[in-house]
């Protein structure tokens, strides 16, 4: 299951992002439902918490049912027009012009362009 469909059936999902695309997947999208509940529970900053919340999140039914619920919640700005859409088609301009300028498309981030650097201190900023 990946991050898309485990969102549409419901399912919290944690993600540590980091330097590599596909940790920052999950991120983006839980920045773009911008909950601030998603973001404190399921976004870790380190192996160490990202185990802490697995560990948090299998064992309570409770928090776990409530993240279930907010994530339904959030889905139409998740996927709907101004959520995925949007900065789907943005990215996609971006790195054609990036690419034309002989530019690395690798260090997107919620709409913008971003060093590996910044983006390691954005996710610290959550």
């Amino acid at each position: 299951m990946n991050a898309y469909e485990a969102l549409l059936q419901g399912r919290p999902m944690i993600t540590w992002p980091n330097e590599l695309f596909t940790g920052r997947i999950l991120f983006g999208l839980y920045k773009i439902a911008d909950s601030k509940l998603l973001l404190d529970n399921l976004v870790a900053r380190n192996a160490d918490e990202y185990a802490e919340k697995a560990v948090t999140l299998a064992n309570d039914k409770a928090l776990a049912k409530e993240l279930s619920e907010e994530i339904v919640r959030c889905l139409p700005r998740i996927f709907g027009p101004e959520g995925l859409l949007e900065p789907i088609v943005s990215f996609y301009k971006m790195a054609l012009e990036r690419a034309d300028a002989g530019l690395s498309p690798a260090d997107w981030y919620h709409g913008q362009w971003m060093t590996r650097k910044d983006l390691l201190l954005h996710v610290d900023e959550r």
